[in-house]
């Protein structure tokens, strides 16, 4: 078995012959692929994903690997990589949940604002309204699912709010569990600000 020196040594010459010759290395990755195929017709997969399910622990084995090279990277040298993280997260910020209430309230006279206790608003002889942020893809964190909304993610509670006194965990449908009835919960886009979904629980 070859050391890692040894698979980082040839790694490093595979790169620079890449590098210098990427007219051979395209024409060499698509007679590759030609290959695969002719020699796999029932496969739809990429060779990559096909490979890593035919040989998991080299699989595990690089990945592991990849990663210590990141990790040491970033030891190294930190704030390229930190300030990477702070534009990937800006992106996701979403929009502060009080603009998408200022909203409802102005378009709603007589709702009643709650005043940051849950649900946010309360509408004489219809009920309770709650405003939700959400997303219709995973990004960051914005991951949490619910089962009263398929298709969409809100976001993860910071962990220090993340969890009651007795220890459960502060989800989006505990919350509806625990909201008095009738609930009308209106879920926006969390960038965009337009409403996504509706659902009333009675």
């Amino acid at each position: 078995m070859s050391t890692p020196e040894q698979r980082a040594h040839r790694a490093e010459l595979m790169r620079k012959w890449r590098a210098a010759n990427p007219e051979r290395n395209r024409e060499n990755g698509r007679r590759h692929k030609e290959k695969f195929y002719a020699e796999h017709p029932g496969e739809v997969r990429a060779y990559q994903s096909w490979w890593r399910e035919q040989n998991p622990e080299a699989a595990e084995a690089i990945r592991l690997r990849s990663q210590a090279k990141k990790t040491a990277r970033r030891a190294a040298n930190p704030e390229p990589f930190r300030r990477q993280d702070r534009e990937y997260r800006s992106q996701y910020d979403g929009l502060p949940e009080t603009t998408l209430q200022e909203r409802f309230q102005a378009e709603h006279a007589n709702a009643i604002s709650m005043d940051r206790v849950r649900p946010d608003f309360f509408v004489p002889n219809e009920g309770f309204v709650e405003i939700k942020l959400a997303l219709p893809f995973q990004a960051y964190n914005w991951r949490q699912q619910s089962v009263h909304f398929p298709g969409l993610y809100f976001r993860y509670a910071s962990k220090s709010h993340n969890l009651k006194r007795d220890g459960s965990q502060r989800t989006v449908d505990n919350q509806i569990a625990w909201e008095p009835r009738p609930l009308l919960v209106i879920v926006y886009h969390a960038l965009d600000g337009y409403e996504i979904a509706r659902h009333i629980f009675v």
